[in-house]
């Protein structure tokens, strides 16, 4: 849908949300915001009813027609995001205790300086509606007033699947049934490169990041919706699982030549997602192309990099690197970045220079730095992404995060590697309330505590991964049992590793929806308990859900 529908699926629920009296708009900005909400709601619809069109069979004027309609709301949700970023966002990047050491006067101006902010975005936003109303009618006055019930809507008839191995017969890869139903959920062309997808939960990640997946009704959680997706591609044979894990769940997958062929022809049609080396050579990229979406692969020619221009950075919204030999524009070019994928780019020499405007980018939602070995600060600034609602440093050597990482109370998931030397002070982590996924914490003695604290706050873990010190930091009987009931109180975890446990036999009774259970036990010579039966709790009555067990015990 997003293919045709671009930014108005989530644009419409945005610009409810500012029509609550908590934004304090004005009584007659309200009532322009509520009627162009509804006009945008009519446009929607008209939208959902050409994404049923196969392509074929479109009217070609309403191809162009649902093309401007879907640029102008990339445009529109810019300006409404702008202005949730100055009323919501924009905190301080250093911790409460920097903060505190600020005088009296110093802290009484910025306070009034954020005032005056939010009064100013307040009265902006009466001019942002203006403006896109104004698009509307440009955009209405050449094609109609999303008048689209002369267009035939033709479904295709249900169908067995078919067999990937007949793929190659087909000379038109638009005739394999599923195709054109399955694009909803093909919206991976950007972060697919080569045909080959890891990581499945980051990518959903990726797609909650820029709200491809969306709430289907009240108390949806958006990781089973994104899973719902993946699982449907793999059973329409869309996608082919090319890793499993001990649960049978692929871990990564191949998506066909076919197939991504046919993903990369849509995706440079509809401007999608722009690869700077697929376009025409004879084409201006950076000034003719209005790119959302920019994938830098590695380049074919040395003019590749030189495309890559500040006037291209202002509009896009996905910026992703699959080659460490492409030179990294920097990150003040971006304005309304939602997703900075840079995994596995090298970030080794220079990587603070280079990440310098993380600050800046108010919009992130999704942050990867796996695999770049970075190893300096994260900037305290980055306490200002209010929105960030991911961030992944497996395979880098930051030795702690800062403080003002507290103040991400959107972020959804936090990861770390399994033996990772990152400091996690669990003292803030109880603020972040939004987690859902927390991997690899390591804790001693003296943060077991603070753990247990903080696992009190973060009811909607559904992942957690813990590494339990040994030695002179293992934890003793009072600490393990406290540790094991707060783990026993997190009703929405699925999956739950924790390493180097003395204290599973503690639990009083287990997470009711856990799938995943991983377990292992090192006792020392020196001391420290360990159990030798199974606890009681383990029992298929106790867990209906579980699907994998793996325990682990040892004696050193």
């Amino acid at each position: 849908m997003a293919l045709v529908a671009g930014a108005m699926s989530s644009l419409v629920p945005k610009l409810w949300e500012i029509i609550k009296d908590e934004y304090g708009l004005q009584k007659g900005v309200r009532k322009e915001a509520r009627s162009l909400a509804q006009e945008l709601e009519s446009a929607h619809a008209a939208l959902r009813k050409v994404a049923e069109v196969p392509p074929d069979l479109l009217d070609e004027q309403v191809r162009v027609w649902a093309r401007e309609l879907r640029e102008a709301s990339y445009d529109m949700e810019d300006v409404l995001d702008a202005f949730l970023v100055r009323v919501d966002g924009g905190g301080g990047g250093e911790g409460d205790q920097e903060k505190e050491k600020g005088s009296f006067v110093r802290r009484l101006r910025e306070k009034m300086a954020s005032l005056l902010s939010k009064s100013k975005a307040r009265r902006g936003i009466a001019g942002a509606i203006d403006d896109i109303k104004k698009q509307l009618r440009e955009v209405a006055e050449r094609r109609g007033r999303y008048t689209v019930g002369d267009i035939a809507v033709v479904k295709p008839a249900s169908a067995p699947p078919i067999d990937p191995r007949l793929a190659a017969l087909y000379n038109d890869a638009a005739k394999l049934v599923g195709i054109e139903d399955a694009m909803d959920e093909l919206e991976v062309c950007d972060s697919i490169g080569s045909g080959v997808e890891n990581n499945p939960d980051m990518n959903d990640m990726r797609k909650i990041a820029e709200d491809f997946i969306q709430h289907e009704k009240h108390g949806d959680n958006l990781f089973e919706i994104g899973e719902r997706y993946f699982n449907e591609l793999i059973n329409r044979s869309m996608m082919e699982p090319a890793l499993l894990d001990e649960e049978g769940m692929p871990q990564a997958c191949r998506v066909h030549d076919i197939v991504l062929d046919l993903i990369c022809s849509l995706s440079r049609e509809e401007n999608f997602v722009t690869i700077p080396d697929q376009v025409e050579q004879s084409t201006s990229w950076g000034i003719s192309v209005k790119a959302h979406r920019l994938s830098l692969q590695k380049p074919t020619n040395t003019s590749t990099c030189s495309q890559v221009t500040t006037a291209s950075m202002s509009q896009v919204r996905s910026f992703t690197v699959f080659s460490p030999a492409i030179k990294l524009p920097s990150l003040s070019c971006f304005q309304v970045l939602r997703v900075l994928d840079l995994e596995d780019f090298d970030l080794s020499e220079d990587g603070s220079l280079k990440l310098r405007h993380l600050g800046s980018l108010l919009h992130l939602r999704y942050l990867g730095l796996r695999g770049t070995s970075y190893s300096g600060e994260l900037p305290a600034e980055i306490g200002q992404l209010q929105f960030l609602q991911t961030l992944d440093i497996q395979g880098t050597d930051i030795q702690e995060l800062p403080s003002s990482t507290a103040k991400l109370t959107q972020l959804k998931c936090l990861c770390f590697d399994y033996n990772h030397r990152t400091r996690l002070r669990c003292s803030w982590l109880k603020q972040l309330t939004s987690l859902e996924e927390l991997t690899t914490v390591r804790v001693d003695k003296d943060s077991a505590a603070e753990l247990v604290e903080a696992l009190v706050h973060l009811t909607h873990l559904r992942v957690l991964s813990i590494k339990i010190a040994a030695g002179h930091g293992e934890l003793d009987e009072t600490l393990s049992r406290a540790l094991a009931e707060s783990l026993g109180n997190l009703h929405e975890i699925r999956r739950l590793e924790i390493t180097d446990f003395a204290g599973a036999d503690l639990m009083k009774s287990p997470p009711p929806k856990l799938r995943k259970l991983a377990v292992s036990v090192v006792q020392m010579r020196s001391g420290g308990r360990a159990f030798s039966s199974l606890p009681p709790w383990l029992s298929p009555s106790s867990l209906p859900l579980l699907s994998s067990l793996h325990i682990a015990a040892s004696r050193v």
